[in-house]
This record gives C-alpha cells, structure tokens and sequence, in this order.
C-alpha cells in the first residue's frame, strides 16, 4: 500500500510498504512474514513535524495486519533514522562488501577439507543441515527450486575426506522489495544466505565457503554484495573478507507491549516529548496512569526526553543565552542557520519549553482509552 500525508487537501508525504519475505528462505520457526517501506518522502515545508513518524506508524499498523513479526528498512538517510529509532527501529546485522570486481578471491582446500558446488543432487543433503522441521525442509526446497529459476542462484559446500557435507552457503542475486530506478549493470547486488557449519567443523572454513559465493558474484558482475551476519560464525567470516556495517534497521513486532499493540492509536505516545504528555493529560484526554506507562516505554527504549538535560538546556550559554524568534523574520541567513541547530527537533523544544505549541494535541487524543 502507500500512505500518504496531507495538508489543506494536498498531498505533502508518501511512503510504500509492503509484505516482503526477503530474497533468502525464512528459517528457524519464524512465521517467514517480513515487511518493508520505502521511497519515504515529506515535502520540504512539512517535515521536522511529525509527518513522517506518522507515516511510517501507519505502515507499521499495516504489515502487523497482515502478520508480519518483522519490518526491515533496507536504507535509512541520516535525516530519518532519528525518527524510526525513536519508533523502536534499530541498527540490524547487515554487512556489505564493495568493489566486488577488485575483491581477491583465494579459495582452496582448508585441512582435510575441500570445497564446491552443490547441485540439485545435494538438496537434501544440505536440507539436513539447514532444517530444524518439516517446515523448514519445505520453504528450503521451494526457495532452491525458484531461485535456480530466477536469481542465478547456486550453493556452495564444504566436504570432508569421506565426502560428506560439514558446511555450506546459499549465493544469488539479491531481489529486493521497490522498482530499480538505476540501470541493473550499475547497481547489482549478490547476496549469500544458510551459511552453516557442522558442530565441531572449524570456523575458518565459513570464510572459504563466503569467498566461493564472491567469487559467484564476481562472474554475475555483481557491482556489490550482502549478507545478514545471524551469528559468531557470520561475524568472523565478514570481517576476514572485509564486510562493512550497513545502514539498514529493523523492527521486531513479535516483542510487542500491549500498549505498543494498538499502534494507530497510540503511535505518537512514544515519539511525544514531556510537554506534549503534559498537554494531554491537563486537558484530561489522557489519564495519569496511561501518561506514566508512555514515560516508562520510552525510558526502557532509550526514546526520552530529559526536560532539564538535554542537548538544547546543556548547550543554552555556549549559544548566547538565546534569542527572540522575531529577530529571525527578516534574516534569512541566521533563519538557516537555525534550522540546522534545530535538527535535534525534540531536544529543542523541550529545552526552549515550547510547551502551548503542543496544546492542539488532545484534540487528537481523545478517541483514546483512559
């Protein structure tokens, strides 16, 4: 769906979300319902007010409808991952390698150990490695049987002397959630998935088993590659190969409070700074007890506010001790500059004590259980 954002009857924000499971098989007794947003946008003279947390709680409320127990958002700008952070997002464990084309690739046997490809003929071989159930044997035979179709994809394995299957790694080119707007031979991703080694196997041989899957990228002229680093084993691999963090986030909607359940209702109580709680709760829309469970979620997700130390009170003299906003009417300049000390929305307002903008608040609230 997209959800939109207006103003006096215009459109002034959008953004896409949508159900996406991901490019890779879903495994381990998850519900395999993931979502994702993009494209997020707010015209100029409307952000910096709480359009886009509004948006994106909207979609959150969304993919919840639709069972997903995951948001992923594959790219957060520097402007916004303020606010999906103070919306429970959080960095996630995705790593990327660039200039794949440069990358060395050194493979070879590791001990008593050797590696290759894994055909059609050790799927089921390889699903004993992977699959926890029947359920995950399932979605395994599907995922190979589609991506071998589609996504050029192709698996590795680790062997030992007897020839049996003591690791593997899942490689093929990524699909993402939202339309390409750039041409696919400047912008192609691989991605390595199931990279699982057998209890007892050494952990260097998870590195030569991701260098198979770059060396898969490299002849699909991937431009670079992604992997999501679940584990130790993870780590380690994508630090000997050179991965680098990813500005990606993720929101885990199985870990609910019930407060956080009824998302539409309540999606500004935990983005809302002291004065707005104050407001509401003075014009009776919202009751003490549900005020003080708001404080208590933000203090646990790190989300709040100190009125009285905060970035704006703790730098007020280093600032000149302040200035009257009419002086600023006729100063462009000055007025830019503002704008930019400004970026730390909250903290701002609840040092400048901004407190009667917010009174236009419980007109919103009241719909709200006590």
């Amino acid at each position: 769906v997209t959800v939109v954002a207006r103003a006096e009857g215009s459109v002034v924000g959008s953004l896409c979300c949508q159900r996406w499971d991901g490019p890779t098989p879903q495994l381990g007794g998850t519900s395999g319902k993931t979502g994702t947003f993009w494209a997020t946008y707010v015209s100029p003279e409307h952000r910096r007010k709480g359009v886009a947390a509004a948006m994106v709680t909207e979609c959150i409320a969304h993919l919840r409808s639709l069972g997903c127990d995951r948001v992923v958002l594959m790219y957060a700008s520097d402007a916004g991952r303020r606010v999906y952070e103070r919306l429970g997002f959080r960095p996630d464990n995705v790593r990327f390698l660039d200039n794949i084309a440069n990358h060395k690739v050194v493979v070879g046997a590791c001990g008593n150990l050797r590696f290759g490809v894994a055909g059609p003929e050790a799927d089921e071989e390889v699903s004993a490695l992977l699959a926890s159930g029947e359920e995950d044997a399932r979605r395994l035979l599907t995922h190979w049987a589609e991506a071998r179709r589609t996504r050029q994809y192709r698996g590795f394995v680790a062997m030992d002397g007897s020839g049996e299957v003591v690791g593997f790694v899942g490689s093929q080119l990524w699909a993402g959630p939202f339309p390409m707007v750039v041409a696919k031979s400047s912008f192609l991703l691989g991605t390595a998935w199931g990279l699982r080694l057998r209890a007892g196997t050494a952990p260097g041989v998870a590195a030569g088993l991701l260098q198979m899957a770059v060396r898969h990228w490299q002849e699909l002229g991937c431009t670079r590659g992604l992997v999501v680093a679940q584990d130790l084993v993870w780590e380690g691999a994508c630090q000997e190969l050179g991965f680098a963090p990813g500005n990606t986030l993720a929101l885990d909607l199985s870990r609910d409070s019930p407060l956080l359940g009824k998302v539409r209702d309540t999606r500004w109580l935990l983005s809302a700074i002291p004065a707005q709680l104050n407001a509401a709760q003075e014009a009776g829309a919202l009751s003490p007890r549900t005020v003080d469970l708001a404080r208590k979620l933000q203090r646990e997700d790190g989300t709040a506010v100190d009125p009285d130390n905060n970035s704006f009170t703790t730098n007020y003299k280093r600032m000149g001790g302040g200035f009257h906003v009419d002086s600023l009417r006729d100063r462009r300049a000055v007025a830019a500059k503002f704008d930019r000390l400004a970026l730390g929305w909250d903290d701002f307002v609840v040092g400048c004590r901004y407190e009667h903008v917010f009174h236009w608040l419980p007109r919103g609230a009241k719909h709200l259980p006590p």
